[in-house]
């Protein structure tokens, strides 16, 4: 989970330009979005996601709350391409 963590979360960062007013609060977005990717996966990745979120967030937790939205939009979208992914035929 840790690798593919990382890879959702860079995607998240792209899927979401434009979304957070400072670097923190882009980093509480790509991890939120990365952490309910592996959740909706089934992988865990709670410990490594709340650790890493925690630091960012700090004393604001409006960090979090202002972009849930566009979080749970995004998160939608990956599961919902991987989710197509998986059904597609492959190539011969």
């Amino acid at each position: 989970p840790d690798m593919l963590g990382v890879l959702v979360h860079e995607a998240a960062h792209h899927a979401t330009t434009g979304i957070g007013d400072d670097y923190a609060e882009r980093e509480v977005i790509a991890q939120s979005v990365a952490y309910l990717v592996l959740d909706g996966l089934g992988l865990d990745a709670g410990a490594v996601s709340a650790d890493y979120l925690a630091g960012w967030i700090g004393s604001k937790p409006e960090r979090l709350s202002v972009a849930i939205p566009q979080i749970v939009s995004t998160a939608d979208s990956f599961l919902d391409a991987i989710q197509h992914a998986r059904q597609a035929p492959l190539a011969a």
